[in-house]
């Protein structure tokens, strides 16, 4: 099997749950026991455990950030990278409403496999940029994460 097609179909149903809600479609991509860690400050850097949990904090993060904005456009940066069951990649998101300035963000993503489901997804934030987002949802949406 191939872990980034596959990790590209994970992202392609994720994009396809953000327009719709139904959640169902990430289900099959995760294992059971599946474990979902950002590293940042709280209250955006957590681990959660378990795919009920991970489905929860995504539609919760989708809620809390990228709903507030008009657009959004995440991209991969370089090539990704595979070693063993593990897919490796530095990821940017614009985030984008009139009138305002646009929100850039990133940091590497790593996502480990069982067969074809992740069993471990780490979001490793830039430096200062879960301080940043903070801050302008704060200043921009009078939104207060902490």
């Amino acid at each position: 099997m191939n872990l980034i097609h596959r990790f590209i179909e994970f992202a392609a149903a994720f994009e396809k749950t953000f327009v719709d809600d139904d959640w169902s479609h990430l289900e099959g991509f995760f294992t059971e026991e599946a474990v979902y860690e950002v590293t940042g400050g709280l209250p955006l850097g957590g681990r959660w455990e378990g795919r009920a949990a991970v489905l929860v904090h995504l539609r919760e993060s989708l809620e809390e950030l990228d709903r507030c904005f008009e657009t959004r456009q995440t991209e991969i940066v370089g090539a990704p990278t595979v070693e063993g069951e593990t897919v490796r990649f530095e990821w940017r998101g614009t985030y984008r409403t009139q009138g305002m300035p646009e929100l850039v963000f990133g940091g590497v993503e790593t996502a480990e496999f069982d067969g074809e489901r992740i069993r471990m997804l780490v979001d490793n934030m830039n430096e200062g940029d879960d301080a940043k987002i903070q801050a302008y949802l704060r200043d921009h949406f009078d939104v207060d994460l902490g």
